[in-house]
């Protein structure tokens, strides 16, 4: 049922209430009253919202400019990063409800190239809910002539009051002055996760490379954890200081990957698909 542009999709009592057109964006997930994602502003903001889509790339391209098969592109800086581009097109758009059951939901963004992305593509969210669980699939098809970067992650937010994260990595990507990613290095005691964390005592906003593909949210004095796996090889962790959320984000490439040698944005040929999933488990703390 669509309501005031607003989704909601449930299995007894977890429930997720989505915005289509707030750039795909989900605006909240609970089970049992307990809400597992932060809750979405009023204004319809993805910047506001519990979660927000990723495609064709996430996080940063830096000075939003690349190259690509010996032609430079020039992108249009984005005012939440200048001057670099940021987090892709599909949180920006509104996208279509192609499918809605009462625990399942399918959206769909069709990008015909643009000044914002060279080319097109199609993307899909499938969205499938529990009763302790909210999984969703994301697809996206390279509908252009030739073999073009595509890539598809999310950036969930979560609450940070009395929260603690569990995860491990292969290494970390320190930010430059101009926050796009250094080298990657080994990850030291200040910013490292694998015993579990309180997410106030870190402040990061950094790619993590070859996550293990399963992480741990926990508040302390409530009931349900949260369990995160995906199939997505790295995470970027952003815990601002003196806010009230953190994201922790399952993500297809390094930060300003189409701009490194070491780059590993995924490259899909025409008619072929980009997909991933990503997991979250509402389990006893």
């Amino acid at each position: 049922m669509l309501v005031d542009n607003v989704i909601r999709i449930a299995s007894g009592d977890s429930e997720c209430f989505i915005r289509p057109s707030a750039g795909g964006s989900l605006s909240s997930w609970s089970v049992g009253g307990q809400h597992l994602f932060r809750c979405a502003g009023p204004d319809r903001n993805p910047l506001e919202s519990a979660s927000f889509p990723l495609v064709p790339y996430s996080n940063r391209i830096g000075h939003a400019q690349f190259s690509w098969d010996g032609t430079r592109y020039a992108l249009p800086a984005h005012v939440q990063a200048a001057p670099h581009a940021i987090h892709g097109i599909g949180w920006e758009r509104p996208w279509h409800v192609h499918h809605h059951n009462p625990d399942s939901a399918i959206l769909f963004l069709s990008h015909p190239g643009d000044r914002d992305w060279p080319w097109p593509f199609e993307a899909e969210q499938h969205i499938f809910i529990g009763q302790n669980w909210l999984e969703l699939r994301l697809i996206a098809k390279n509908t252009h002539s030739a073999a073009v970067p595509l890539a598809f992650g999310l950036h969930p937010y979560f609450n940070s009051k009395n929260a603690s994260l569990r995860f491990e990595a292969g290494n970390f990507y320190p930010s430059g002055a101009d926050n796009l990613p250094l080298e990657g290095e080994q990850i030291g005691a200040g910013n490292q996760f694998e015993h579990g964390k309180a997410v106030s005592e870190v402040d990061v906003d950094n790619l993590y490379g070859q996550w293990l593909g399963t992480a741990r949210i926990e508040w302390e004095g409530e009931r349900l954890a949260l369990e995160i796996t995906s199939d997505l090889p790295h995470a970027v962790v952003y815990t601002p200081v003196e806010t009230d959320f953190f994201c922790f984000e399952p993500v297809p490439h390094i930060n300003n990957a189409i701009n490194r040698s070491d780059g590993d944005m995924p490259v899909i040929e025409p008619d072929e698909r980009f997909v991933a999933t990503i997991r979250f488990c509402g389990i006893p703390a």
